[in-house]
């Protein structure tokens, strides 16, 4: 529980110090590179478990619908090679169905799947699940714009 807690806050701390950084840039909500950047980032400080040990690489997975995401997280892949110390690997998957198991899913609203049936898939996992413009609470850290500005 306590470690939990403690990646909870690192994990806020580094929110409060990326995003005011991004809105002085003046975008206007996410682009892709800020999605990517932010997924990167975010990855490192999460304790994935102890079957992480094993794994031989850090699979970041997009439940399709926005295949430039797919493209800036590869190109980022290149200069970031590892995330906690593992080869990056970026997968995509075009259905609920066909997501294998990743330390990282990332899933669009937009895309029109039901994030129910995506975390029912994922269950027993050690899976961070990341979202954009869902309702509060319904996923462990989720991208949304308010005003104009990314949150």
């Amino acid at each position: 529980m306590i470690k939990h807690f403690c990646l909870i806050k690192k994990v806020l701390l580094s929110l409060i110090l990326i995003l005011p950084l991004v809105s002085l840039l003046g975008q206007n909500g996410f682009d892709n590179a800020t999605r990517a950047l932010y997924i990167f980032d975010l990855s490192r400080y999460i304790d994935y478990g102890t079957n992480f040990a094993d794994s031989s690489n850090f699979k970041i997975g997009v439940l399709l619908g926005d295949y430039d995401l797919i493209y800036e997280l590869g190109s980022l892949a290149k200069t970031r090679t590892t995330i906690q110390e593992k080869p990056v690997i970026i997968v995509g998957f075009k259905n609920i169905e066909s997501i294998t198991h990743t330390q990282v899913l990332y899933l669009n609203k937009n895309a029109g799947f039901d994030l129910t049936r995506v975390k029912e898939k994922i269950s027993g996992h050690q899976t961070m699940l990341i979202t954009e413009g869902y309702e509060f609470r319904e996923s462990m850290i989720n991208f949304i714009v308010v005003n104009g500005k990314p949150r």
